[in-house]
């Protein structure tokens, strides 16, 4: 990750990050640069997303579960061709309100709707959203790529538990929303809940790879 000197900060930043945000400025600190504080808003966890078991071991050695093909094909289809409309339960305004940022999608807020038109902007493409999807002969049947911003949330390549073991490190501020439904232990989005809830026939389940990571525990300073 660059440091912010390109854009004329001289100084210790105060950084927020949500969501990948969150992570991305949690790992700037980890690899060395200096914050006046991180504030981290709903971050992705400390071992990626999906894919591994509540201590960050992978369920298999591909780290098959995570990754881009988590993603409804369906849901991206939309969201390519621009459906702003309510028509379909896959049309992106039903999918991120209730997931993303709460409200009813019938009644959008003014900020929501601003959340939602810049959603509304994303490339759809192997090389961003979602990423370029491996095969696995592991369940559910795909693995991370190389490519994409949801293999970068893998915990094949994601992992910022280390902060807790700095020896200096800024004052943080870690949040995180009632109603956020896809930092969850209940994530919808994550293979092992679609398992356990048998939408996702026959994977490893809540019993044994619940999308639980909120045991990392540290005091600021």
């Amino acid at each position: 990750m660059a440091k912010p000197n390109p854009i004329g900060v001289d100084h210790p930043p105060h950084l927020v990050g949500w969501s990948t945000g969150g992570g991305a400025i949690a790992r700037f600190v980890i690899e060395g640069h200096t914050a006046a504080s991180l504030t981290l808003i709903d971050p992705v966890a400390p071992y990626g997303f999906g894919g591994a078991n509540p201590d960050g071991t992978p369920w298999y050695d591909d780290y098959a579960g995570s990754g881009a093909g988590m993603v409804n094909p369906t849901f991206l289809e939309h969201l390519a061709a621009g459906d702003r409309s309510t028509d379909s339960p896959f049309s992106p305004r039903n999918v991120m309100a209730p997931t993303f940022w709460g409200g009813d999608p019938l009644a959008p807020s003014e900020q929501s709707t601003t959340l939602f038109e810049e959603s509304m902007t994303t490339w759809i493409d192997e090389n961003n959203v979602p990423g370029d999807v491996e095969s696995s002969n592991n369940w559910p049947g795909y693995a991370p790529g190389t490519r994409g911003i949801l293999n970068a949330l893998s915990p094949k390549y994601l992992h910022w538990n280390e902060i807790v073991e700095l020896e200096t490190k800024p004052p943080i501020m870690w949040t995180h929303g009632a109603l956020d439904a896809v930092v969850s232990d209940n994530s919808t989005w994550d293979a092992a809940v679609l398992g356990a809830g048998v939408w996702w026939r026959i994977g490893p389940g809540r019993t044994s790879a619940r999308h639980n990571r909120w045991s990392l525990r540290s005091e600021p300073g």
